[in-house]
């Protein structure tokens, strides 16, 4: 079951956009997610595909990393993935799978390894990615 804004009808002619956020400064949780967007971009549909790192954007005005990633990041998340729906086919995006997070067990050795390894296998399954998250680091 995702989670839905609650705007008003959209024109027709609306853009959709396929979007992958990771950590910032904070993990990305749902209700600020939603908050920063509906916030920076008035008029918008957000549907959680996979709270709360993948959504689509039913936008009235185009919309553009730039604008999208500085959104997010003054709320402490970065922007991974961005597509428009209408040039890329939805599910190109890594959607089932957001960058992997370290994972503190209490064994430093074994979370650096389990982190190490899946952060390798993540950037060799979505190479495009990984290149615009290293492009969009501060």
């Amino acid at each position: 079951m995702g989670v839905s804004s609650y705007a008003p009808a959209q024109d027709p002619n609306a853009l959709v956009y396929e979007m992958v956020l990771g950590p910032g400064n904070v993990a990305p949780e749902t209700k600020p997610v939603l908050s920063t967007l509906l916030n920076a971009f008035p008029g918008s549909r957000i549907d959680f595909l996979r709270e709360p790192t993948h959504l689509l954007i039913v936008s009235p005005t185009p919309l553009d990393n730039g604008p999208v990633g500085a959104a997010l990041e003054a709320a402490g998340m970065r922007l991974i993935v961005l597509r428009d729906t209408a040039t890329t086919e939805l599910g190109t995006a890594p959607a089932n799978e957001p960058f992997p997070l370290y994972v503190d067990t209490g064994n430093p050795d074994l979370d650096a390894a389990t982190y190490d390894a899946e952060k390798s296998r993540w950037v060799d399954l979505y190479p495009e990615a990984y290149e615009q998250l290293i492009l969009s680091a501060p």
